[in-house]
């Protein structure tokens, strides 16, 4: 749906997993996360707001900076 409403145009993604880039499918860094925003700021978000997809239910692992053992919000892709 993005490519049929940007004239044939794939969503960026200048992501280096570490990004501020709002112009991006997805911003912000996976390690570190510790809530949904910065998956809500990327430009795919209001294709799916499904926050849920970003991530797979059996992946176990955590926040590397959070203080306490937070999930991660998303993979890395």
């Amino acid at each position: 749906m993005y490519v049929d409403d940007n004239h044939e145009i794939t969503p960026p993604n200048e992501n280096d997993h570490d990004t501020e880039n709002l112009g991006s499918w997805i911003v912000g860094k996976v390690t570190s996360d510790i809530n949904t925003t910065n998956i809500e700021r990327g430009i795919l978000f209001q294709y799916n707001r499904s926050v849920g997809i970003y991530k797979c239910p059996s992946d176990p692992s955590f926040n590397i900076a959070a203080a306490c053992r937070i999930p991660r919000t998303r993979i890395i892709p």
